[in-house]
């Protein structure tokens, strides 16, 4: 926005939330420190629209939230708005028009005792000028950590998307592709591309001490050798 790039809140380094607020200045090639967020949030989405700089949803805890603020650079502005129907995190966000959709994400639900990051499919629509938001068409399967970019007049969404391996208790990652059609206002999958990645390397490259933990001894032990 402006010739300027906001990070607003996340995590440190030592895993703690931060409010903090802070830009990049691309022609001076400078970060500087901006602020603080109205409250503590991790995991959520932003757009800008106009001169301002909407923050949608995101987690506190364990817990999903519906937060939806608009936020004046310039200013130092914030101004709550109708919060999302659903709560979410890890979801995509994009301006169509004068309309903000929401898609994907998940949300913390408890089942038999634990708690699971169910993925959703729902796509909820805000209306920026009357402050309302209305259901939009359901993605064609549950997607988190969605991208959502509006792309000559058609919606697409890329995210991963978790099935059943058949017969087992397993769950297979891949990341989807999805288009909505403005028009009709249906979705079409048009591509699958596959597993995420290769999560052995990176538990072996983050937690080298603690691979029995997450492999056995053998493997964690072979890996460790060759870092």
């Amino acid at each position: 926005l402006s010739g300027r790039i906001y990070c607003f809140g996340g995590v440190t380094d030592n895993q703690h939330p931060t409010e903090i607020i802070e830009v990049y200045d691309i022609q001076q090639n400078k970060w500087s420190y901006q602020g603080m967020l109205p409250t503590t949030v991790v995991d959520l989405s932003s757009v800008t629209y106009k001169d301002y700089i909407f923050l949608l949803g995101g987690r506190t805890g364990v817990g999903a939230h519906n937060l939806v603020v608009m936020y004046h650079p310039e200013k130092g502005h914030w101004i709550t708005r109708a919060g999302i129907p659903t709560p979410r995190f890890n979801f995509g966000a994009c301006v169509v028009d004068e309309e903000i959709y929401v898609a994907g994400g998940q949300i913390y639900s408890h089942v038999t005792h634990a708690i699971n990051r169910e993925a959703l499919k729902s796509v909820e629509i805000l209306n920026v000028s009357e402050n309302q938001w209305r259901s939009g068409p359901d993605l064609p399967v549950g997607m988190f950590n969605v991208g959502l970019e509006l792309i000559n007049g058609a919606l697409y969404a890329c995210g991963t998307a978790e099935n059943n391996v058949s017969d087992t208790t397993q769950f297979c990652r891949q990341n989807i592709v999805c288009r909505l059609d403005l028009g009709t206002l249906t979705w079409q999958q048009i591509d699958v591309l596959g597993d995420i990645r290769n999560y052995k390397c990176i538990a072996a490259k983050l937690h080298t001490r603690k691979l029995t933990q997450v492999f056995p001894a053998s493997e964690a032990e072979e890996v460790d050798n060759d870092q």
